[in-house]
C-alpha cells in the first residue's frame, strides 16, 4: 500500500484525523488567498503607474523629435484632485504618438474628460466646475489612460500662444517607463512582511499541532515495525492532500478577494479590476510553496516519533528550549537598524524589509523560551493546584504550549508594530510644499503673474467668493557649502497666514529664513530664480527649521 492509499484510508476511518485535515486545509486556503493578495500589490501599483505615466511626462526629451507642447496643472474640487494637461500640437511636425485610452489629440477649444470628471461636471453647476474646462467635448479618456476608474483628468487642447512659459516640448504623450510612488512601494513591502510572515508561521504551527495529535498513532506504527521512511511518507501524504486541497481553494478565493480589493481606495483612488492579477508563474509558485511549507513543518515535527517512538508513545518530557533563542532579538534589531542606515544611504528597502521580517520571526523563536520561563515561575511561586498544573504543563512542553497561543501573540505583536509604523507613515504623508494645505498655488514667470492674479480675482468676485489671489516672489537660496534650494519671499503677515513654516510671533522681530530642511550654515546668499546677481544675507539673519518637506521659505 503506497503512502497516499494509506492516508486516504486513515482519512475515511478516523473522524478526528479527517476533521484536523479539513481545518488544516481551511487554514492553508486562507493563508494562500491572503498571500496572493499581498504579493499582487506591487504589480497593482506598477499597473496603475504605467497607465498614468503619460500624465507625468513633462520633460522635453530630444528637442529635434518634439511634436507637442505640454503643460500640467493640478486643481481641486471638494477636496478631490483634478489633473489638467494642456496640449498644443507643434506646426509642421508629425502626428504625436498617443498612449492607449486616448482616442485622439484634442485641438484648440476641444477637451477629453475622464468618465468620473465628466459625470462630476454634469452633476454640478457650470459656475462651480464646468467653467474650468471650456471647450467642446470630443470624447472620453479610456480606462487604459487612467490610474483608477474614479480619477479626475482633463486633456485640454489649446493654441500654442495660450500655454504658459513653463510648458515643455515633448515627443508625444507616451512614456518609456513608469515610476512607482516610493511611499506606496514602502507600504506594500511592510504590508507583505507584517502580514505574510505571521500567516506562514501560524500555518506551520497549525501543522505541528496536527502532527502532535498524531504522535501516538504514528508511534504505534513505528513500534509495529514500520520504517522511519514509511512513517514520514505517510504523514507527508496525509498533509499534502489537506494542504494541496487548501491551496487550490485559496487560489480560487483569491479571485473574488482581488475584485473586492479593487474597491479599496489607496492614495485617493480605487483600482482597475485587473490590477491585482498575478503572473501565472508567481501564482503557481504560491500554490506550491505554501503547501510545501506545511508538509515540511509536519515532517520536521516527527523527529521524536521517528527516533524515539517509546518516548512519544509514553509522552515523555522533551528538551527545554535553549537560552540561545534570546539572541534572535538583538540579531533582528541589528539587521533592522543596519537596514534603516542602508535605506537612508542608498534608498534601498530590501534590508529594511528583511530586518522587519526577522523582528516578526524573533517572536516565534523566543516564544517557547518565554513560555517555559513563565511555567517555571508558576511552579515556584504558586501552590494552588490549578496554577501548579498550568505551570507544569507549560514547563513540560513549552513549544506545544506556545503554539496554542501563538496566534494571539503574533496578532498583538503585529498589530502593535503596524500601529507604530502607520504613525510614522502618517507623518511622511501630506504636502512637502511650504504653503498650507488650504492654499492653492502655481509657479509662473514674473511677467504673467499680474495678469493671472487679475483674471483670478475677477472670477472670484463674479462668483461671490471672499478669497483673493496674490503673488509671492521666488528666489534661489544657497549656503556657504554649496547646498541650496528655492525659497518663497513674503512679508511677515503673509508668511504666517499662507505657509506652514513661519508664525506671526516668530517672524515679527526682524527678517529671517524658515526652512523645512536643516540649514547647514549661517552664511546664506540669495539670487533671482531666473539668474542674476547673488547677494549675501546679513550675518545676523535668524534661521529656524520647522515641519517636514524639501523646500525653503523666507520673508523680509
Amino acid at each position: 500500500m503506497n503512502p497516499f492509499q494509506l492516508a486516504m484510508r486513515v482519512l475515511r476511518i478516523d473522524r478526528r484525523t479527517r476533521t484536523s485535515a479539513i481545518l488544516t486545509g481551511l487554514g492553508v486556503a486562507v493563508a494562500t488567498a491572503l498571500v496572493s493578495l499581498l504579493v499582487s500589490l506591487p504589480f497593482a501599483t506598477q499597473e496603475r503607474a504605467e497607465r498614468s505615466a503619460w500624465q507625468q511626462r513633462m520633460s522635453s526629451g530630444d528637442p529635434g523629435q518634439a511634436n507637442v507642447l505640454l503643460a500640467k496643472s493640478l486643481d481641486y474640487f471638494n477636496g478631490a484632485e483634478i489633473t489638467k494637461i494642456d496640449v498644443a500640437a507643434l506646426p509642421g511636425k508629425p502626428r504625436p504618438a498617443l498612449p492607449p485610452g486616448i482616442p485622439r489629440l484634442p485641438g484648440p477649444n476641444e477637451v477629453l474628460l475622464s468618465p468620473a470628471l465628466s459625470a462630476l461636471i454634469k452633476d454640478n453647476p457650470e459656475a462651480r466646475l464646468g467653467d474650468r474646462f471650456p471647450g467642446l467635448g470630443v470624447g472620453t479618456l479610456g480606462e487604459d489612460a487612467l490610474s483608477a476608474p474614479d480619477q479626475l483628468v482633463a486633456l485640454v487642447g489649446q493654441h500654442r500662444g495660450v500655454l504658459p512659459a513653463t510648458a515643455v516640448e515633448s515627443s508625444g504623450l507616451t512614456a518609456a517607463h513608469a515610476d512607482v510612488d516610493d511611499l506606496l512601494a514602502l507600504l506594500t513591502g511592510v504590508g507583505i512582511v507584517v502580514l505574510l510572515v505571521p500567516s506562514l508561521v501560524l500555518v506551520a504551527s497549525a501543522s505541528r499541532l496536527t502532527a502532535a495529535r498524531r504522535e501516538r498513532r504514528l508511534a504505534a506504527l513505528r513500534l509495529a515495525g514500520a520504517t522511519p521512511s514509511q512513517v514520514v511518507n505517510s504523514v507527508a501524504a496525509e498533509t499534502t492532500l489537506a494542504a494541496g486541497a487548501g491551496a487550490l481553494l485559496g487560489m480560487a478565493l483569491g479571485w473574488p478577494s482581488h475584485a473586492l480589493a479593487s474597491y479599496v481606495p489607496w492614495d485617493g483612488w480605487t483600482w482597475q479590476p485587473g490590477d491585482f492579477a498575478l503572473p501565472g508563474w508567481l501564482a503557481l509558485l504560491i500554490a506550491i510553496a505554501i503547501p510545501a511549507l506545511v508538509v515540511l513543518a509536519a515532517v520536521l515535527g516527527l523527529r521524536r516519533v521517528v527516533f524515539a517512538p517509546l518516548g512519544a508513545a509514553a509522552a515523555h518530557r522533551g528538551k527545554l528550549p535553549k537560552v540561545w533563542r534570546l539572541l534572535a532579538i538583538p540579531i533582528a534589531a541589528v539587521v533592522f537598524a543596519y537596514g534603516l542606515a542602508e535605506a537612508e544611504e542608498t534608498g534601498s528597502l530590501a534590508m529594511v524589509l528583511g530586518g522587519l521580517a526577522l523582528v516578526v520571526l524573533s517572536a516565534s523563536v523566543v516564544g517557547p523560551l518565554v513560555t517555559s520561563a513563565i511555567g517555571g515561575l508558576f511552579v515556584r511561586a504558586w501552590r494552588k493546584p490549578a496554577m501548579l498544573l498550568a505551570g507544569r504543563r507549560l514547563r513540560d512542553d513549552p513549544k506545544a504550549a506556545y503554539r496554542a497561543s501563538a496566534g494571539v501573540v503574533l496578532a498583538v505583536f503585529t498589530g502593535s508594530m503596524a500601529l507604530t509604523l502607520m504613525s510614522s507613515f502618517e507623518s511622511m504623508s501630506g504636502s512637502t510644499e511650504p504653503y498650507r494645505d488650504s492654499v492653492l498655488h502655481t509657479s509662473v514667470e514674473g511677467g504673467q503673474a499680474k495678469e493671472i492674479v487679475r483674471r483670478t480675482n475677477d472670477k472670484l468676485a463674479r462668483y461671490g467668493q471672499p478669497a483673493e489671489a496674490g503673488t509671492a516672489g521666488e528666489v534661489l537660496l544657497s549656503t556657504s557649502d554649496g547646498a541650496g534650494g528655492s525659497a518663497v519671499v513674503l512679508d511677515c503677515a503673509s508668511a504666517a497666514l499662507l505657509t506652514r513654516l513661519a508664525t506671526a510671533r516668530s517672524c515679527a522681530q526682524q527678517p529671517g529664513v524658515w526652512s523645512s530642511v536643516p540649514l547647514p550654515g549661517r552664511s546664506l546668499t540669495v539670487e533671482p530664480i531666473a539668474g542674476g546677481e547673488r547677494t549675501a544675507l546679513p550675518a545676523g539673519t535668524p534661521g529656524a527649521r520647522r515641519g517636514l518637506g524639501s523646500r525653503w521659505g523666507g520673508h523680509h
